[in-house]
């Protein structure tokens, strides 16, 4: 903005403060009875907060948020100042993301990401098998050394979590 920009946008605010001081003589509680470049401004000074903006303009947040809602001028204002605070703080994600932040990798995977098929999965609590004691009736004299030292791994295994399988094949069949 150049300085004699900046020197005419101060100029119009001065006068529409002065303005909006002589609005704010008369009692009123709905914001259609400002003139809209005195909103606008106002919207445009606040930054788009809806509530310093109905406090500074003696105007009720609901009459002011109907206005906007019925106003397109308007509601471009609020938008344009929203968009502002989205640009802001997506320049500061970009920042945090530059400087290898982890919370901010996370949230831009998890939130921009997601089209990308990143999603955020929920630790669970592992799965437990339940064991189930299977009662055979062998008599442990009767199997062989080999026989006994599987039966021994295995049972090592069930001890260790580890997952398990046991092959049932004729040979270890015992007649």
């Amino acid at each position: 903005m150049t300085e004699s920009n900046r020197q005419l946008d101060l100029t119009k605010r001065a006068h529409n403060k002065v303005r909006l001081k002589q609005i704010n003589a008369k009692v009123r509680h709905h914001a259609k009875d400002i003139p809209l470049l005195i909103i606008q401004d106002e919207l445009q000074a606040n930054n788009g907060d809806l509530k310093k903006t109905s406090d500074a303009l003696h105007v009720t947040l609901p009459s002011l948020n109907q206005l906007i809602d019925r106003n397109k001028v308007l509601g471009d204002v609020l938008l344009a100042q929203r968009s502002a605070l989205v640009d802001l703080a997506e320049a500061n994600l970009r920042t945090e993301l530059e400087s290898r932040s982890w919370k901010a990798t996370q949230f831009t995977l998890e939130t921009l990401g997601r089209n990308r098929g990143y999603i955020k999965k929920e630790d669970q609590a592992p799965v437990r098998l339940s064991t189930t004691t299977v009662n055979t009736g062998i008599d442990l004299a009767k199997l062989s050394s080999e026989q006994l030292k599987n039966l021994s791994d295995i049972m090592q295994e069930q001890k260790d979590d580890k997952p398990h399988m046991i092959d049932i094949t004729a040979e270890t069949v015992i007649p």
